[in-house]
């Protein structure tokens, strides 16, 4: 059976068009206010990178837009896109959550548009999954009115898609639901080329053989119509219809109409995929119609070229039968001679290419095409790669070595970008011991000034200066609070005293003295009387100063807490060793997910390597068996001539 997922378009990229190129009236926005292009930054740039086939870069930005609050003014639309996204990246689980998340029956707001799409599109992920009820059950649940007005391609393809059910599941309709189907796909789709195919399929395997001819006959009339070389839908025309004339050869080969059937093998391209299977159902048709040296011609043909698919080993064997059917017993008796060499050369190379079987060689032998953002990959998510080792190229073509393909190279993309992760934490690190050498620096400069400062000392004197103070109040010390006026008063009144000391005790000197003790007087007076001014006085300097003190103190502490330890910097050392750690988990988990990849990729690679051994011994065995019966025989024939010794 044939189905477009499995030639070169492919439905995902088919989709995702539609979901992109949609009109606005699948967008869930009132129709006036539908935007026809771009209305979010973010968005332009998501469909910028699905064009260019980066669906790993879209997802990116899709992910950094969701943090940031979402994609603005294109509704549920971006929801789509998303899930598309996925779907092309085989995320099929991821797609399926985002398509059931818009058909949930408790989210408000959701368009008939969307929604119609969003079934669509689950039902496709069941399809791809081979879940074929909830397929069924999903793609019934599509408007095809409506979905037809918002894109009549996906209309053709939801056609595609429930017949392709219905021939599938007999529970579904059966054959005769699919051809009405397919009636309603116009003539000139793909879409109605595969389903025909198929059903031409059905009817063989149902022993149709007559109805399924028919059917294939009528298909190839739409082919004989030219395609554009540029067309991107030529590859697959023509493997399709190369296909078709395969499939209907060979009906005309079982039912012995070998002359038709090698003007149908004619029809296939020469340079196609197909060619060489082409060329030994018609060397088959044509021994078979009597043209012996024709048949033998196709073989010789392709037996010079790289014989790498493993079913056309058999060509050197089938070169012997030939020549041993036409009774050219000493030229098949070379020819199985030289098939005998082949496969034992073919199993040695073999041999020898399992024993150095390894991620180096295998990759050494695989050619992945890449561009400036990686390797690049078709509308599936699959790698694009062609093999360099021909013998490698049905293992490439094999659906579960172009996944564990694909999840390899994931896994290596990963590596680099933890391996990014991890220079940038380094980057970080010598960011945080340059700041530590430098506020290791700045703490010397300010330990070095704070010296300067004499802080010990000044706070030595305010403790005296205060206990000083603390006394006098206590003795009620009114000389001690004098100001300084009063004090130099004073100091003079003491030298006139010591003078006065000194004089003769005469009338004069007395009356000097008596002077003295008035003025003595008096000052005591005054210093009484301005006590309590300039005790107030003193005590305001003293609270200034024990501000200022205070301050300075403070102003200190916080700096000896500053310099003992920098909470900034333990934060950033602990979410250092926090990415660290994290970074360390996921390098562990990555490679062990990285050796599971590549025992799987390499196991498979060594099962096809055994197989084609295997195949290649059967040959090997046949071609000396039948090199013994041709050598036994032609000895005979010797020993039975006239004149033949014993």
């Amino acid at each position: 059976m044939l189905s477009r997922n499995s030639q070169g378009r492919g439905l995902r990229a088919k989709w995702l068009l539609a979901l992109c190129l949609a009109s606005p009236v699948a967008v869930p926005v009132a129709a006036e206010d539908a935007p026809t292009r771009a209305a979010d930054l973010q968005y332009g740039r998501v469909l910028y990178h699905y064009h260019q086939g980066e669906a790993f870069d879209a997802l990116t930005l899709m992910a950094v837009a969701n943090a940031r609050g979402g994609i603005q003014g294109h509704g549920d639309h971006p929801e789509l896109v998303e899930g598309g996204l996925m779907l092309s990246y085989g995320m099929n689980r991821e797609a399926e959550r985002r398509f059931a998340a818009l058909l949930d029956d408790e989210r408000p707001g959701v368009g008939p548009e969307v929604r119609n799409q969003a079934w669509f599109y689950l039902g496709k992920v069941y399809y791809l999954d081979g879940d074929w009820q909830r397929a069924h059950d999903s793609l019934q649940r599509v408007d095809a009115e409506r979905l037809g007005q918002a894109d009549p391609e996906l209309l053709d393809e939801w056609r595609y898609l429930s017949a392709e059910l219905a021939r599938r599941v007999p529970e579904f309709g059966g054959p005769a639901v699919a051809g009405r189907l397919a009636e309603r796909l116009s003539a000139d789709s793909l879409w109605r080329a595969y389903l025909d195919y198929n059903l031409a399929m059905d009817q063989v395997a149902a022993g149709e053989t007559s109805a399924a001819e028919q059917r294939l006959t009528a298909l190839l009339p739409r082919f004989d119509v030219a395609v554009a070389d540029d067309d991107p839908s030529l590859p697959e025309t023509v493997a399709l219809a190369d296909q078709i004339r395969l499939s209907l050869g060979r009906l005309m080969l079982l039912d012995k109409r070998f002359d038709q059937a090698l003007a149908v093998f004619d029809g296939i391209s020469a340079d196609g995929p197909l060619s060489d299977r082409a060329l030994f159902e018609y060397a088959v048709a044509a021994a078979s119609a009597g043209a012996g040296e024709k048949a033998l011609g196709v073989l010789n043909l392709l037996s010079e070229r790289a014989l790498f698919t493993p079913w056309l080993q058999q060509v050197h064997y089938a070169r012997g039968y030939l020549l041993e059917q036409a009774g050219r017993l000493v030229e098949a008796l070379a020819a199985y001679r030289q098939a005998a060499s082949h496969y034992e050369e073919q199993m040695a190379r073999l041999e020898t290419s399992r024993g150095a079987l390894d991620e180096a060689s295998l990759m050494a032998a695989l050619q992945i095409e890449r561009d400036s953002s990686g390797p690049i990959t078709d509308a599936y998510g699959r790698l694009r790669v062609l093999p360099a080792d021909p013998g490698l190229a049905s293992t490439l073509a094999s659906e579960s070595f172009q996944q564990a393909l694909s999840e390899l190279t994931e896994l290596y993309q990963l590596q680099d970008h933890l391996d990014h992760w991890q220079t940038q934490l380094a980057s970080f690190d010598i960011m945080l011991e340059t700041r530590r050498q430098q506020r290791a620096q700045r703490i010397a400069e300010t330990e070095t000034a704070l010296s300067q400062q004499q802080a010990d000392y000044w706070a030595q004197q305010h403790k005296s200066f205060r206990e000083r103070i603390d006394g006098a109040l206590e003795r009620g010390d009114e000389t001690f609070f004098m100001s300084t006026e009063q004090m130099a008063l004073a100091q003079r009144l003491k030298q006139v005293e010591q003078t006065l000391a000194k004089l003769p005790a005469d009338a004069r000197t007395q009356r000097q003295r008596a002077t003295f003790r008035r003025m003595q007087a008096h000052f005591q007076w005054m210093v009484a009387d301005d006590y309590g001014i300039n005790r107030w006085a003193a005590q305001k300097q003293l609270r200034e100063l024990d501000a200022a003190m205070a301050e300075f103190q403070a102003r200190r502490e916080r700096l000896a807490v500053l310099m003992s330890e920098d909470q900034k910097h333990q934060q950033y050392l602990a979410r250092l060793a926090d990415a660290t750690n994290r970074l360390q988990v996921l390098r562990g988990e990555l490679a062990s997910a990285l050796s599971a990849s590549r025992q799987r990729l390499l196991a498979q690679v060594d099962q096809d390597l055994q197989q084609r051994v295997e195949r290649n011994r059967r040959y090997l065995v046949a071609s000396r068996h039948a090199q013994a019966r041709l050598a036994d025989q032609l000895f005979r024939q010797q020993t039975s001539l006239p004149g033949a010794g014993q």
